[in-house]
């Protein structure tokens, strides 16, 4: 399928964002990343746009525009910037687990293959709104930690690889 529209995805997101809420709720889904209560996390309202761009599992590699990707340091506008500091590359330029420690001081979530903010979550994003996975050669497969075992299950079962891990938990 095409991109969504931006002006049908805020909405599409805030429903979608009801019943993810429901699925943790439920223990279908795991939320310990990050919170479930921060709407950035989850682009709704106002953060809906920032999460369109870049949603289709089609996407290519996203580039990095500095070496450091806490916006703190850059919020923090008192002190001076090296020119060392903008390092155009493409991203992610650090191996997954080190940006999944940023998020999570006790590394990726202890059963990550209900973490809504890994690729359990992301799967769902993908086939509610483009009814597709990335492509198997993809670079989100290693991204992600268990993405190879999130490939199989999507090629042996499509759209319906979440719920078969929890009918069978793996």
């Amino acid at each position: 399928r095409r991109l969504v529209h931006p002006v049908n995805f805020t909405g599409m997101k805030g429903c979608f964002y009801q019943n993810v809420v429901t699925m943790i709720k439920a223990g279908k889904l795991e939320s310990t990343v990050l919170p479930i209560d921060a709407p950035q996390y989850f682009g709704i309202h106002r953060w809906a746009l920032e999460h369109w761009l870049g949603s289709h599992p089609a996407f290519g590699r996203p580039c990095h525009l500095s070496r450091f990707i806490q916006h703190n340091y850059w919020r923090d506008l008192g002190g001076d910037r090296a020119p060392e500091d903008w390092k155009f590359a493409t991203a992610p330029r650090d191996p997954p687990a080190a940006f999944w420690t940023v998020f999570n001081s006790r590394g990726p979530a202890e059963d990550s293959r209900r973490e809504y903010f890994l690729l359990p979550g992301m799967l769902l994003k993908w086939f509610e709104w483009y009814g597709e996975a990335p492509p198997p050669k993809s670079w989100l497969w290693s991204w992600y930690p268990d993405g190879e075992f999130w490939r199989r299950k999507v090629a042996k079962y499509g759209p319906w690889a979440l719920a078969a891990e929890q009918a069978t938990g793996g």
